[in-house]
């Protein structure tokens, strides 16, 4: 048993789990307000009283007249009540004293010669389960007297698990790892082997559902869709809800899109352990004579038949394009299949230099100002693509003043191979007929663009 003035700021310091797997914290004590903490100022836990694991089923509670603590006592008499539990302590001596005093109870049966320290006899096995399952692990041991048992889990005590066998109700993939039990006696303690647990089969969850897009007629509609769960991962969209056939990959392509096309669409994401369905995007069709007044597609003036060197200069209409926030960029190959120079001289804008991971969300990126004077159903498409170890999130943002920009409502998805994006800005009217019309494309997080925790993206 350890016990003193620590002097931790918190129970995750070194100077605390340095014990663990042989000494515990656990019960914590409070005191009779339920604050564990021993400073002064009772805003951090200065001390400890750390029994042996062998200890562990021997504690008992911190019994005065008229109170039972039974993870033991933080006695401090400046809140403690009645104080006539504890005579001759008065209401201010806490305060001639740095600290509180720190309180935990054992009852050790006493008797019997025989000193048998405890030997494990069947090590506890691993388990492959699905998610959600109850999983179970056993040990069993011999040793004298009362065995007591502290599981753990990569090496760390589990709180609250001193049973054998230990349960794990509803395990999650949080609860993959290596687990082993340390048996004590009075006499000394054993600690197991490993026990891998895995658990598969984590049923689908989708993490940003399909967005609703408006395109011209005849252009091609792409639906996407982030989904989590355990490989593979099975997709089939819907349009109106019913399986459009075919329809099996993501993201899903509609190419020359028609007026019959518009409505609802949605995808069943399965696997082994499930299925989900995602809410519905809808498709809207724009039945005007479209017209290109600005396209980029950043090949050479005149065509050099190298990838490598290309323009920044509009290929049709007028405007100007810029890098914003720090972004690089050179020249690369592009879309094959969208660029009208074709593959001999399709030249694409290859940035870098992004903010390092966890930095400046959407603050870098290309822009691109056009005069949409006279004009107006505003429609913005693009095909844009990333590695794998570039950002796979990015958002659409417009400005009606070339300085300040607005988010389009839904960010997009960069998948490793060209796809084409489409956005109407048709329902905004600052955009239209307006010669300080600039919009950009910037890298963004996938916890603003996906609402969920960054994992490799």
């Amino acid at each position: 048993m350890v016990a003193g003035d620590f002097n931790a700021g918190s129970r995750t310091e070194a100077c605390v789990t340095t014990f663990n797997g042989y000494l515990t914290d656990f019960p914590v004590p409070v005191d009779n307000l339920g604050n564990s903490d021993t400073s002064a100022n009772r805003n951090a836990p200065h001390d400890y009283v750390l029994p042996s694991l062998m200890f562990t089923n021997f504690e008992t509670a911190t019994v005065l007249p008229s109170h039972s603590f039974p993870n033991g006592l933080v006695f401090d008499s400046a809140v403690y009540t009645p104080l006539s539990d504890v005579p001759p302590v008065q209401s201010a001596d806490s305060g001639q004293a740095q600290h509180m005093a720190v309180m935990k109870d054992f009852l050790i049966a006493s008797g019997g010669t025989t000193t048998n320290p405890p030997a494990i006899t069947t090590q506890p096995q691993g388990r492959t389960n699905a998610v959600g399952a109850t999983v179970s692990f056993a040990v069993s041991a011999t040793g004298s007297g009362t065995l007591n048992y502290q599981w753990l889990v990569n090496g760390t005590n589990l709180a609250g698990a001193t049973a054998n066998p230990l349960v794990l109700a509803n395990a999650q993939l949080t609860n993959n790892g290596n687990y082993s039990v340390v048996v004590t006696n009075l006499f000394g303690s054993v600690t197991s082997s490993n026990a891998a647990l895995l658990l598969t089969n984590a049923p689908p969850a989708i993490t940003m559902p399909p967005q609703g897009q408006t395109v011209l007629t005849g252009q091609t509609a792409t639906f996407s869709v982030a989904a989590t769960g355990t490989p593979p991962l099975n997709y089939q969209w819907l349009f109106n809800g019913t399986n459009i056939s075919g329809a099996t990959t993501n993201p899903f392509s509609l190419a020359n899109a028609q007026s019959t096309n518009g409505g609802n669409y949605s995808v069943i994401v399965s696997n082994f352990a499930g299925s989900v369905t995602s809410a519905a995007a809808a498709l809207t069709l724009v039945f005007t004579n479209p017209v290109v007044f600005a396209q980029w597609n950043f090949n050479s003036v005149p065509p050099d038949a190298n990838v490598g060197t290309g323009s920044t200069g509009p290929s049709t209409g007028s405007g100007t394009a810029s890098l914003v926030g720090g972004a690089t960029a050179t020249f690369a190959t592009g879309d094959t299949t969208l660029d009208p120079a074709g593959s001999t001289d399709n030249s694409g804008w290859n940035t870098a230099t992004y903010p390092a991971q966890g930095t400046g969300n959407k603050t870098r990126g290309v822009q691109f100002a056009v005069s949409t004077a006279g004009k107006q159903n505003i429609v913005i498409s693009w095909s844009s693509e990333s590695p794998s170890t570039g950002s796979k999130y990015g958002r659409l943002q417009y400005s009606t003043n070339g300085i300040d920009f607005v988010d389009f409502p839904a960010a997009f998805i960069n998948g490793t191979s060209f796809t084409v994006k489409t956005n109407s800005l048709a329902s905004i009217s600052g955009v239209n007929n307006n010669p300080n019309f600039t919009f950009r494309f910037v890298s963004e997080f996938e916890s603003t663009a996906a609402g969920t925790i960054p994992t490799a993206s």
